[in-house]
């Protein structure tokens, strides 16, 4: 969000000849809907040309226009006032070849199991259990299948922030957020030469 911030501020600059009109209140404006978009991005951004502001309102910056940034927003303020994103985890996979190799023991020599073991191969379970609570069960064997202590599983941790990003994997989310940051960043660089 800062990146966004410190953009809105250069844009700000160069539209004044580096004279902003309250420089110490400059914020990318980014809102909750497009009513209260247009209603509060030239309060965000005093000083800013209407072509400047053209060019954001094409990124429209607000829920069901770029939900990406809107995302950005609401989980920017969250984090500011709470201190913490409330996370949790869910199932993300189970060792295939693990599996494969429990399994087919018999049928193959001791070369080919070692082999698909080897494998980094990972099965996601159609129910990711998310959130994972006590007495989820990962896997499930057969009746007399022997209990495999090595067998590997992966968990992902999810946003869990009602409204904005449930069950979403931190890690894939950051990346969309930063891609999204990028791309907004390079659209609007231009109109800073």
């Amino acid at each position: 969000m800062s990146t966004l911030d410190h953009l809105a501020y250069q844009l700000v600059c160069k539209d004044t000849a580096d004279k902003p009109p309250n420089p110490t209140w400059i914020y990318f404006p980014i809102s909750e809907d497009q009513r209260t978009y247009d209603a509060k991005r030239n309060g965000k951004m005093q000083g800013a040309t209407s072509e400047t502001f053209k060019a954001i309102d094409a990124i429209r910056p607000y829920k069901g226009g770029n939900d990406f940034l809107w995302s950005l927003y609401r989980l920017n303020n969250i984090e500011k006032h709470r201190l913490l994103l409330t996370v949790g985890a869910q199932a993300a996979g189970i060792h295939l070849g693990q599996l494969l190799s429990m399994h087919a023991s018999s049928a193959f020599t001791p070369e080919a199991l070692s082999e698909m073991e080897s494998m980094d191969l990972f099965l996601q379970p159609a129910d990711n259990g998310f959130p994972i609570s006590e007495g989820f069960e990962l896997y499930m064997g057969g009746p007399d299948e022997e209990v495999n202590p090595k067998l590997q599983f992966r968990f992902t941790v999810v946003l869990n922030e009602v409204g904005i990003a449930v069950g979403k994997p931190l890690l894939e989310t950051i990346k969309e957020l930063s891609d999204e940051v990028e791309r907004v960043v390079n659209i609007l660089s231009p109109r800073l030469r």
